[in-house]
């Protein structure tokens, strides 16, 4: 039945070999020759197409940072061992019409070519983590009398960050405080260089002017919660979107920020700074849930820092900064990210 179902062409042959039969004479001399060529080449086809269940494919998926809402150019590539030099190759990725979008369908004849290469667009794609799998690959013959139809592994995933926007990061509650010093190490005295921070034992293990070095610890650390009841996947998205910006700009200002989910707190990003820590800040907010931001009541501030609650609730009440979100949040909330800085600037907290 599984041979059967994979030689399609086995249908129009037994049309033929029947109207042979019907015919008798030199008209069914005719057919049977035809019914007889077409097996034969049903059965090369078969036969030529197996190797390209061999195939390996790789995927090519962006190598930066990708946000929601952009588009991304993904590209298959399958390398198959020869085929029979009239073999049809479709190739077909059914992660991209997971993703609400699919890749029309590529054939080509393998002749000489030992490869198959595809490109697509993923339009708009939403915020997450999505995962990559299998390659569709069919092969058979030119006339459709075979086919086999398998799946070649190509795993792969896409993380796709909240879409933002540039902001000048706001200076904590109270004011910034002075950066706490740690000493890194020593260096060379150089033109411009206090004469405090010369360093004794040092200049004269080295036999030249030694200084001290240090790297700043940071101020007071940003806390930012995200408490979310009531609202819809676009508020949603925006209530996120929002915070990934907060916490972009307060990275590049070289701040120590932290993140907070008031329905999971174990998800939450503990605080530190650094393109690292900003990295870690926006896997987090790409891969959250709506339901780790639903708790019961809102959250509590955090002592010793500045937080930040960003929040749909209307009626939410906070020991701090609140930023609220969406349609839901009630008049004077923020409803476009795109007026997120002038929403801050006006000071609308």
């Amino acid at each position: 039945m599984k041979f059967a179902a994979r030689l399609r062409g086995l249908v129009p042959i037994a049309v033929l070999a029947v109207a042979a039969l019907a015919a008798g004479g030199s008209v069914g001399a005719a057919l049977g020759g035809v019914a007889a060529l077409a097996a034969v080449l049903a059965g090369v086809a078969y036969v030529g197409a197996l190797p390209a269940r061999r195939a390996r494919a790789r995927r090519y998926l962006p190598e930066g940072p990708v946000e929601a809402g952009q588009d991304v150019l993904v590209r298959v590539d399958v390398d198959f061992p020869r085929l029979w030099p009239l073999c049809v190759l479709s190739l077909r990725d059914a992660s991209a019409t997971a993703l609400g979008q699919g890749l029309p369908e590529e054939r080509v004849l393998s002749g000489s070519r030992r490869s198959l290469s595809a490109s697509y667009t993923l339009h708009g794609v939403p915020r997450g983590l999505h995962p990559f799998g299998p390659i569709s690959l069919e092969a058979g013959d030119a006339l459709s009398l075979s086919r086999h139809a398998f799946l070649v592994p190509c795993a792969g995933e896409l993380l796709v960050h909240p879409a933002r926007v540039s902001l000048k990061a706001p200076p904590p509650q109270g004011g910034r405080d002075a950066l706490d010093l740690l000493p890194r190490g020593t260096r060379d005295f150089q033109p411009g260089d206090a004469p405090t921070r010369l360093h004794a034992a040092r200049t004269a293990q080295r036999g030249f002017p030694q200084v001290r070095e240090f790297d700043a610890a940071g101020g007071t650390p940003y806390v930012l919660t995200l408490y979310a009841k009531e609202c819809d996947a676009a508020d949603l998205e925006l209530l996120l979107s929002c915070a990934a910006s907060l916490a972009s700009a307060f990275i590049a200002a070289g701040d120590t920020v932290g993140l907070k989910f008031a329905g999971a707190p174990a998800h939450g990003v503990t605080p530190e700074r650094g393109p690292e820590q900003g990295l870690r800040l926006l896997a987090a907010l790409s891969t959250v849930a709506g339901a780790d931001l639903v708790a019961a009541r809102a959250p509590r501030a955090t002592a010793g820092a500045d937080c930040w609650l960003l929040t749909t609730d209307a009626q939410a009440q906070f020991a701090g900064r609140i930023l609220r979100v969406g349609a839901a949040a009630g008049q004077g909330a923020l409803t476009r990210l795109q007026d997120l800085s002038a929403h801050l600037e006006r000071g609308a907290l």
